[in-house]
């Protein structure tokens, strides 16, 4: 039996992404007979990289999620505290103004965050 051999060529743009060729021998001449299967491996290995990739994300959205949450409504909590003991030592802003820097605060913050999403949201693979 003649000996099986591999053949791996270079990338080309609308070929084969990875054309690895199995020859095989056919009948007694010695001809043999190639079958491509590089294209088709590496369309696995790609999916199943995709697959993994999508399990450890998913388990570090997990992880970061729940502190993303926490740290958000801990600093709704902190800034009327922070904004209320900065007015403290200016008894002349009344305490509408005061509201209202907490409002534009925490209003300021929740557009920077809608708009930060917009450009870190994921996009469909």
């Amino acid at each position: 039996m003649a000996p099986v051999a591999l053949w791996c060529g270079p990338h080309v743009i609308g070929g084969a992404v990875t054309p690895l060729y199995f020859a095989t021998p056919v009948g007694a001449a010695g001809a043999t007979m190639s079958v491509a299967f590089g294209d088709s491996l590496q369309r696995g290995v790609d999916t199943w990289a995709w697959e993994w990739d999508n399990r450890m994300k998913a388990a570090v959205d997990a992880k970061a999620n729940p502190e993303i949450a926490d740290t958000y409504l801990s600093i709704n909590k902190q800034v009327p505290i922070m904004v209320g003991e900065w007015a403290k030592e200016r008894p002349d802003i009344p305490e509408a103004d005061v509201q209202n820097y907490t409002r534009n605060v925490l209003d300021g913050r929740v557009r920077g965050t809608e708009t930060a999403q917009k450009y870190l949201t994921d996009t469909a693979n």
